[in-house]
């Protein structure tokens, strides 16, 4: 109540452990916050990123009625059968990765390649982009698709890097 008279009627109080609280003490600014649809607001600290990476408003950042419209067309694509069958399809590529990447058969002793040795971010965008093309587009992608994509991640990585400190050389 002090900090309310010496502060004014909104303010944020820390918590400690770099949390804050927002403490609202004018019941009219509490009513119009109660009562704004905080359903259909995001936080643009949140989710400000997605609007920088897509260059606008996005599926991640709507607000509002557009917010309302994006979720409800999206919904049925996480309905529960069909989360389940997604697990189901990651489950099987995710053991046919480890079957052909991790349980090699084993090299005669004394020969250097006895060890599975891998780049793992490597190995894992692929079986990412794999997951993604088969779970979100039922496609199969070849291994020349799963390459052409990973070296454009990198591109777009590098560009990144680039944007960030021009002078950087990379």
């Amino acid at each position: 109540l002090n900090h309310a008279r010496g502060i004014g009627s909104l303010y944020r109080l820390s918590m400690g452990g770099g949390e804050t609280a927002t403490v609202v003490c004018d019941p009219e600014i509490g009513r119009r916050i109660l009562m704004n649809d905080t359903h259909a607001t995001k936080s643009a600290w949140a989710y400000g990123f997605a609007d920088d990476a897509c260059g606008g408003d996005n599926f991640f950042s709507a607000n509002g009625f557009r917010w309302k419209h994006v979720r409800k067309s999206v919904s049925p694509a996480f309905s529960t059968g069909r989360v389940q069958r997604f697990k189901d399809t990651c489950d099987i590529l995710v053991k046919e990765w480890m079957e052909n990447t991790l349980d090699r058969p084993p090299k005669k002793e004394g020969d250097e390649e006895d060890t599975v040795v891998f780049d793992v971010m490597y190995e894992i965008q692929r079986l990412s982009i794999r997951i993604i093309c088969k779970v979100g587009f039922e496609y199969d992608a070849s291994e020349e698709e799963i390459d052409a994509i990973v070296r454009s991640f990198d591109h777009i990585l590098a560009s990144q890097k680039k944007m960030i400190n021009p002078m950087r050389v990379l």
